[in-house]
């Protein structure tokens, strides 16, 4: 396992922050079903519960980029 330089763990962490402010009811799920991880994970990272997962949360900020 590696750890994140700080510039890299606030980008990781404003994409968090983005996500949350945007999102909508199923789009856990939707970011399970395109990285291939259980929901449960996706929410446990996105709610700060779990260490940024750069694959998740670059998924997450493409979901919601538009809105």
């Amino acid at each position: 396992m590696f750890t994140l330089s700080s510039s890299r763990l606030n980008r990781e962490q404003n994409k968090i922050i983005t996500f949350q402010t945007k999102r909508r009811m199923g789009d856990y799920t939707k970011i399970a079903e395109q990285t291939s991880y259980t929901v449960g994970h996706v929410h446990n990272v996105l709610r700060g519960r779990r260490s940024p997962n750069t694959i998740i949360t670059a998924s997450a900020a493409r979901l919601v980029a538009n809105r």
